[in-house]
């Protein structure tokens, strides 16, 4: 099996199409023309055996939160559970080395909490779908284990609260100027809460 980045070859991409249009009862319904952008972007990639196309993922990237959400994950019916899904998401982990997590949104009457686990997704929460019927979705997430600065939050962020401090009161309190209102956060009755 060959796994990478769908080429520029539009005859390839009318195979990841005809995929999806065989599947769209379960993947929904997704424009041609967002699987053309998505190809033109680099955000499909295809597993083939033989020159068949037995699978895709279809993500978009969140520049500013560096999130990857994937907006159609399908494997052709006769190879599911033959590890072709989880060959796939193994090539998107190792190829985007900068996410901090990948996402999606799968109906919760699919049934397929263990698939999703069994890639080391948890379920994050459900939310209202889109369809006429609105059948809830749940949102699984990965998150990116070489992520050093999420990584760091876990592990020194253990019952701590989180703030954000604004750049001119760090100046303040390490020019030590006490014209200003910043020193009184190196106060005892602070320290000893962190």
């Amino acid at each position: 099996m060959d796994i990478g980045f769908l080429s520029e070859s539009p005859i390839h991409l009318q195979q990841v199409i005809k995929l999806s249009d065989e599947n769209k009862r379960l993947l929904g319904m997704l424009p041609y023309k967002a699987f053309e952008e998505a190809a033109e972007e680099n955000r499909i990639i295809v597993a083939w055996k033989e020159d068949e196309l037995v699978g895709y993922i279809l993500f978009r990237i969140s520049k500013r939160k560096r999130d990857i959400h994937i907006t159609h994950f399908c494997v052709s019916r006769a190879l599911r559970r033959s590890g072709v899904a989880e060959n796939i998401f193994a090539y998107l982990k190792s190829s985007i080395n900068d996410y901090r997590i990948i996402r999606l949104h799968c109906r919760s009457d699919y049934k397929l909490e263990d698939f999703w686990s069994g890639l080391g997704m948890f379920c994050k929460g459900q939310i209202p779908g889109r369809s006429n019927d609105r059948k809830p979705l749940k949102v699984w997430a990965l998150q990116n284990p070489n992520d050093q600065i999420q990584a760091e939050l876990d592990l020194f962020g253990k019952g701590v609260e989180q703030v954000v401090v604004d750049a001119n009161v760090v100046y303040d309190l390490s020019a030590n100027d006490n014209g200003t209102d910043s020193p009184v956060l190196m106060g005892d009755w602070l320290k000893d809460s962190y």
